[in-house]
């Protein structure tokens, strides 16, 4: 009889060394429970309670640890990050990505490591869901060939939420930045050229406004602008004179 999913995580506690062989040995047809233990599913964690005496927090350790070791570790084929054998339907295997990803967002997760090991299930999933090879066709496959399904569509008619291949979550972002960053481009070349002509403009005006005074401009006020200046002592025994004019006026009229 073969060993549950937990008992060989519990057997890996105690004995280290086993994570190499694990790591190339198939999937356990049960690594499910193990899945749904690390995401907190507390029926699960009964149900492997009853099965091998140990207490709940133990045995979610245990399926914590063998889950890193022996499914994502670095380099781990798509098909083993989702604990799958490589033959499972896309039912079973949208399941166990489901439960990955429960227990590993970053929302409910506090660990940073190991909230950091959902890139690689999405990575894992989204390199599955583009080879159309990765999973076993099911009963309503042959009804998506002939046509009387959309390919976007289950059996209920709802839109089945899967991830999209990363090609084209990739291009459609990048797409979308550069058409905002062209129009931006645009906007700001019709200000700046805007701009430029009003100070085109303005400097027009100014040149207009300098030779309508310059032609308006006394003759007589222009002669005295080109005049030379006093100097400080012409200046100086002017206003003399002007203080003895006035000395004497002030005399005349005693």
């Amino acid at each position: 009889m073969a060993k549950h999913s937990i008992q060989i995580a519990l057997q890996l506690v105690q004995m280290p060394w086993l994570a190499q062989e694990l790591r190339h040995q198939p999937v356990p047809d049960d690594v499910l429970d193990l899945i749904k233990a690390a995401a907190g599913c507390h029926d699960t964690c009964r149900e492997l309670q009853k099965l091998t005496g140990r207490k709940p927090e133990v045995v979610r350790a245990a399926a914590m640890h063998y889950l890193h070791v022996a499914l994502l570790f670095p380099g781990a084929p798509p098909a083993r990050v989702l604990g799958l054998r490589g033959s499972e339907a896309r039912e079973i295997a949208l399941r166990h990505k489901h439960w990955l990803i429960k227990w590993l967002h970053p929302d409910v997760n506090g660990d940073v490591w190991e909230a950091a090991l959902m890139a690689r299930v999405v990575t894992a999933w989204n390199d599955m869901a583009a080879d159309s090879r990765s999973f076993d066709h099911g009963p309503f496959d042959g009804l998506l060939q002939k046509g009387v399904m959309r390919p976007d569509e289950d059996r209920h008619g709802s839109r089945p939420h899967l991830a999209a291949p990363r090609s084209r979550v990739a291009a459609r972002p990048h797409a979308r930045s550069q058409a905002r960053g062209s129009g931006q481009s645009r906007i700001v070349i019709t200000i700046v050229s805007a701009m430029a002509i009003a100070g085109i403009g303005v400097a027009v005006a100014m040149l207009q406004d300098r030779a309508s005074d310059a032609h308006f401009l006394d003759a007589e006020l222009w002669r005295a602008s080109l005049a030379p200046r006093p100097s400080i002592v012409e200046m100086r025994d002017s206003c003399r004179k002007d203080a003895s004019a006035e000395c004497s006026n002030a005399v005349v009229e005693r």
